[in-house]
Formats: C-alpha cells, structure tokens, sequence
C-alpha cells in the first residue's frame, strides 16, 4: 500500500480528498478490506480507518498483521500520531509473531514505526527503523512499491538531516524501482525526478537539475490537471506543482514586505506567502495567495480545503480556519477587551489635596459625603497655629471619559478587523480565462520551521514549503 503517512503524501506529491463512502455492512472481513483499500486508493483515510477496523473484527488470524499495517497506516495519514503509535506498537508485535521478522508485514510495520517516530521529533530512531525496514524489503520483495516508499522515505531523512549523498543514492534506487513499475513518463518518476534535481541543485550541480526539472514538469503538464475538474483518483498519480529553488517554473520575490513564493504551470501563475496575523484579537498563521490565470481554459480555485503542513520541530496537520467564525470570534474578543476597559475605567480616581490654618479655632470644611470620594487629615502646629492637610480621592472624570473612547475604540477597532477578514478570505471560485484573484487563509497558529501550504487547483494542486 503506497504512502504510509499523510506528511509523505506532502512531500511526494500526493493529495487528499474528501471522504465519500461511509461505513458499510458488508458480510465479511475480505469485503471490508476491499473497501478500505479502495477509499485509501483515492486519499479517503476515515473512510479506511473505518472499514478496516471493520475487517479487523472478522479476520482471521493470518490476516490480521496486514490489515493493523493499513488501519495503523490509515490513522498516520489523518494526522492521528498518538492514536497511531500506540496502533504500530501492537502492529510490530502482531507482525513479529504471526507473519516472521522477515516479512512484507514486519517491513511495512517498520517503516510505519519510522513515521510515527519522525512525527516525534526522534529522527535518529526514525532513520533506523527505516534501515531496517529495507533491510526486510529487499530480500522479501525486491522491486516492490514497499521498496520503493522506504527508500523514498529514508532518502527524505537523509536529506533532512544534511546527508545529501546518501540520499540521492536512495532517490535513484526509488526512481528505477518506479519507473519499472508505473512507467519513466508516470508522476511517481517526475516526483523523485524533482527530488533528485533538488539535491543535485543543492550540491551546485544546476545544469543536470534543469534538465530533471524539465523534465518533470514535462510529464505534470501534459496532464493538463489544473484545467480539469476535481475528481478523486489515486494518490499516486495526482500532479502536485512544487516551488523548487532552481526549477525554471520558480520563483521568489518580495511584497509589501512578506517574502513570496511563485509557481508557473499550464498557464497558471499561483503566488504564495505568510503575513502578519489578521488582528489584534487573533492569533493565526495567515497565507496570502495570488492566483492568475493565463490559459485559455476557466479553472476551479480550491475545490479542496487548502492544507498547511507543519514539517519542524513536529508534524502537525492543519486545514483553513471557517471564517465567518474567526471574524465573529475577533468581535467578541474585542467587546471582551472593551467592557474591561470600562470596568476598569469607571473607578478611576485622582487626589484631591487642600489646607486650612487654624488660629486655635477649627477650620471650617464642608461635609464630603462617603459616596464622594475618601480622605485623610493630618496637622502641624506652629507658633501656636495648626496648618491642617486634607488629602481626598475623588472620582477622575477625564480617565473615565479617556476609557470609554478606549473601549469604544477596541470595539470599533474588532469590528473592523472582522469585516477585513471576510473580506480578505480566499474561498472555492470559478476562476475565468485571463482572470485573476488574490485573498488570505488563516490556519491555527503554527510555531513552524518549516512547513508546506497546498493549494488544490482544479485536479492539480500548487505547493510551497516555507523555512
């Protein structure tokens, strides 16, 4: 089963789609396995999760360390970790004492341990699963598409880690696996294709990456996938658009101060960056994106929920805030701010301080009502007169009237930054022949190293990694 987590499908090129069958009451464990294959196929994983459970209940012995492998892996593409570590644990031993140490099983429950591990932040740990795992495939299934994910995958720890040769070892051990299997002109050969051109840039090697470059982007655009309509196909074969430093299709530039990335494919120019945070009252990770359309063709603009994937210090996997409920939310966080403001507000004070000099006579003061304000006396005598002090809180009407313009000004001022997010939101559009559109998603606030933004375009999606 391809793409053993949903942070491998970000960094191969694979997508997502929404689920579209629910659970069903088939008779037997086989026809639950079926179905959960078949929504797996398509990136449907809670369908998945759920038919194979499902098939879990029913199956017998023998089966049930390849059905742990996919319902462990259908809950690592949802974002599900700890769920998932605790399944993997079980599918290691389930692996291990029914099928053998030297089983496709037993290598598949390895690499998902990798997953999970590199989800953690255990990197080393994750690398030497990965090891092991290959070190199961390559005796028990040569040439297989098992192979080939844990070489992709170890290849990508590599690669993270600094460790460029090694990984392009493994990125070409993974591309001849693939071609022999999908074909050398399939999206599994462009996708490592870019790989290898992205390390063969990094190591100044320009001139062999435009040619991988070229090459990949060849194959993606004769799809013509942005033109089309969405529809759920297999992961495999979905045509991401990446920006890759030093591919001919790429580019970085500056606005308004936020650094922008730039994808050019079929015709289509997506641009994307991260701004500043929508409001005071609000604490998001905003993208700012810019589509334009140059083709001769109308294209469907998010037909899917954009994805932001946080790839470092962990995994965490995010969909666009709903944004009629972050507006109303900036709103009650700005009357919140206002009614504090006056609560605080209406008991401001100021002292009050006077004197009166008595000739061995009382002064004469006014009586101050307790609801006025509080004071306090004290006296001194001198050459037989007595200079009294009075000091005395009263109300300070300017501070008052100075806290209810504030809190008037952080109400209007949430207003405000509500009505600019409803305006500014980038939502599913039809977007004409020559056209062109530009708005802002807010994510849940993201501490991010490193992270993927994916926007799905037509059948296609476009994607950038920021650093």
């Amino acid at each position: 089963m391809h793409c053993r987590s949903k942070f491998l499908i970000a960094a191969l090129g694979l997508s997502l789609s929404p689920s579209f069958a629910a659970a069903k009451p088939l008779g037997d464990w086989h026809m639950y396995s079926k179905a959960g294959n078949e929504a797996f196929g398509v990136g449907d994983f809670s369908t998945a999760e759920i038919q194979f459970r499902s098939a879990l209940d029913l199956a017998t012995k023998t089966a049930v360390p390849s059905l742990q492998v996919k319902y462990a892996n259908s809950l690592m593409c949802q974002g599900k970790f700890k769920i998932a570590a605790k399944e993997i644990k079980k599918t290691l031993a389930l692996a291990k004492s029914v099928s053998g140490e030297q089983s496709v099983d037993y290598g598949e429950a390895l690499d998902l341990q990798g997953w999970s591990l590199q989800a953690d932040g255990k990197i080393d740990a994750a690398i030497s699963s990965l090891q092991h795992s290959i070190a199961v495939f390559e005796p028990a299934a040569p040439g297989s598409s098992d192979l080939a994910d844990a070489y992709q995958h170890l290849a990508l720890l590599d690669q993270t880690e600094g460790l460029l040769d090694p990984a392009l070892d493994f990125y070409n051990k993974a591309l001849k696996i693939r071609e022999t299997i999908a074909g050398v002109n399939s999206i599994e050969a462009a996708d490592l294709r870019e790989s290898i051109g992205r390390l063969e840039f990094r190591k100044g090697q320009a001139g062999d990456a435009a040619k991988l470059f070229a090459n990949a982007l060849r194959i993606k655009e004769s799809r013509a996938e942005p033109w089309k309509v969405y529809a759920p196909e297999p992961t495999q074969h979905v045509v991401i658009f990446r920006f890759i430093p030093g591919s001919p299709n790429c580019e970085r530039g500056f606005a308004n101060g936020v650094q922008i990335e730039r994808v050019t494919a079929n015709g289509i120019t997506v641009e994307a960056g991260i701004g500043q945070k929508p409001s005071e009252f609000a604490k998001t990770t905003r993208a700012l994106v810019r589509i334009q359309n140059h083709s001769l063709y109308d294209i469907d603009v998010l037909p899917q929920p954009a994805t932001f994937i946080q790839v470092t210090p962990d995994i965490e996997i995010l969909k666009p805030i709903n944004v009629q409920q972050l507006a109303e939310k900036i709103e009650k966080k700005g009357e919140s701010k206002a009614r504090w403001i006056k609560f605080w507000g209406a008991d401001a004070t100021t002292t009050v301080t006077s004197y009166a000099e008595m000739n061995g006579a009382s002064p004469v003061y006014s009586y101050v009502p307790t609801s006025f304000g509080w004071s306090t006396f004290s006296g001194n005598t001198r050459n037989g007169n007595t200079t009294m002090l009075s000091t005395m809180q009263v109300p300070d009407y300017q501070k008052r009237a100075e806290a209810y313009q504030k809190a008037q000004q952080a109400s209007t001022a949430s207003r405000a930054d509500a009505d600019a997010v409803r305006d500014a939101s980038l939502g599913p559009n039809k977007l004409p022949a020559n056209g062109s559109v530009q708005g802002a998603l807010d994510f849940e606030f993201s501490k991010y190293k490193s992270a993927i933004l994916r926007l799905p375009i037509g059948n296609s999606a476009f994607e950038f990694r920021f650093e």
